[in-house]
């Protein structure tokens, strides 16, 4: 969410250091092993060997941060959807960055989530307002003020913790989105999940920083897409039930979804 004016992480990487597949330790940077070290930034897939070490250059985190998660009935998710796309596609401050998503595996609510990182706190207020403008019903309750940690917190999961995990069926698709969708698109994507509401989606805009570095300096190429959009399949463990049942569940609803 604050990739929009500093960056994706890959772009704040240095240096990594890399267990390659003959055994040898690579220290990689720029200078170093730079075909590798382009590769480890945007290649994925984990082909080039074991990363051991990442070295970034650091964003300064102190200033006060604004963020808004604000959660709608599913019977506004076209209206709200296409709200969004126009947002995202207006003349934004990087201080800006927002994702729209559905967790959970009924169609009662979405979510459009917003954090605003500016240093001037006039400025931060603007951008407030200016988000509520073009949002419904968005209410002080939905608004929250604080440092970037406790930002991080409060969208955090408990399993971040250390000591603490989890265990689930996870799948996911992602692809990226560089043109705005029309009312029919809309329709499309909403009757899938109608048609299978056990799915979630995750949906990150994307332009600011995140375009600056032209296409060829890192293995990501996707610069110029309007926002990111990843489908997922999660399915906890249920307290009487095993990982094998879980595995089994989360394979017939993968068929489910590929007829």
């Amino acid at each position: 969410m604050t990739a929009r004016k500093y960056g994706l992480s890959l772009d704040r990487i240095i240096g990594a250091e890399i267990v390659t597949a003959d055994g040898k330790i690579r220290n990689v940077n720029r200078r170093r092993d730079a075909n590798l070290f382009w590769a480890l930034r945007g290649a994925g897939g984990g082909n080039f060997g074991i990363v051991t070490k990442f070295r970034f250059r650091l964003f300064d985190a102190s200033n006060q941060y604004i963020w808004v998660v604000k959660q709608y009935n599913w019977d506004r998710i076209r209206e709200i959807l296409l709200i969004w796309q126009q947002f995202i596609a207006s003349d934004l401050s990087n201080s800006i960055g927002t994702a729209f998503s559905k967790s959970g595996h009924t169609l009662s609510t979405f979510t459009v989530g917003f954090v605003i990182n500016e240093e001037n706190v006039d400025d931060a207020e603007n951008h407030l307002m200016l988000i509520r403008n073009f949002f419904p019903n968005i209410t002080e309750s939905d608004i929250s003020r604080g440092s970037y940690m406790d930002y991080i917190n409060s969208s955090s999961s408990p399993f971040w913790s250390k000591g603490k995990t989890a265990q689930f069926y996870f799948k996911t698709k992602g692809f990226y989105v560089s043109k705005a969708w029309n009312e029919t698109d809309v329709e499309i994507f909403v009757s899938q999940f109608e048609t299978h509401p056990v799915l979630e989606f995750l949906f990150n805009m994307y332009a600011g920083a995140i375009s600056a570095p032209i296409r060829t300096s890192t293995a990501f190429v996707h610069r110029t897409s309007l926002f990111s959009a990843y489908f997922k399949l999660v399915l906890n463990v249920e307290s009487d039930g095993t990982i094998e049942e879980t595995r089994i569940r989360g394979k017939e609803y993968e068929q489910e979804l590929n007829d």
